[in-house]
């Protein structure tokens, strides 16, 4: 393989005990994202620099190359850790790269595996063919708004707050979970049931 899979550990919201596997925002991103024009966080920032770019668009390159490899240099990572997420950057990239997460799930099954994901219809498709998602590995769909979010299996969901819009805030959930900001101290993402929520304050 002649791109380098990155796995970062210097996402300071998750901390150093939570490695994560990020993807180019937009590119990998549902077209019709809403958040793509109203702030996305994965534009601003650390992202902005030109190395951490580079590792982005690497892990992109690499996934295209050869998955097989690309899931399994993850895992050899995501076996070392309590926790772990999938993208804080980016999003699914195709129903292969989904069937990739669930496998690095399986060979690491001491592992609680996190993934924040819009592509709601493509994890739907999966499950509609019968696929199952391992127990360690948490998909909860992100909602923006009152942007549609066909949610047939009652995965969790995430919401976002917005100080200066109250009718942004009309359909989140009077016992969503506020976010404390601070992953590794909190954890409650990655034990989420079906049909719980937690809301992130608009970063």
């Amino acid at each position: 393989m002649s791109h380098f899979v990155h796995v970062s550990t210097t996402v300071s919201k998750l901390g150093p005990a939570i490695p994560t596997v990020n993807l180019p925002a937009l590119i990998t991103c549902r077209p019709d994202a809403p958040c793509r024009t109203e702030g996305c966080y994965a534009l601003r920032g650390n992202f902005r620099y030109t190395n951490v770019q580079k590792a982005i668009y690497n892990n992109l390159l690499a996934y295209q190359e050869n998955p097989k490899l690309f899931f399994s240099m993850i895992a050899e990572v995501f076996q070392n850790f309590k926790r772990a997420r999938w993208f804080s950057s980016g999003d699914i990239v195709d129903m292969e790269f989904l069937k990739g997460m669930c496998w690095v799930a399986r060979k690491c099954p001491e592992t609680k595996m996190l993934c924040f994901t819009k592509k709601y219809e493509l994890v739907n498709q999966f499950l509609d063919e019968k696929h199952q998602i391992p127990k360690n590995l948490k998909i909860v769909f992100s909602r923006w708004k009152d942007f549609p979010c066909p949610n047939p299996y009652n995965l969790p969901e995430t919401y976002v707050y917005f100080p200066k819009e109250k009718s942004a805030n009309e359909n989140i959930p009077y016992d969503a979970i506020p976010c404390s900001g601070k992953c590794s101290s909190c954890t409650s993402c990655w034990t989420l049931n079906k049909g719980q929520s937690v809301v992130f304050r608009k970063h």
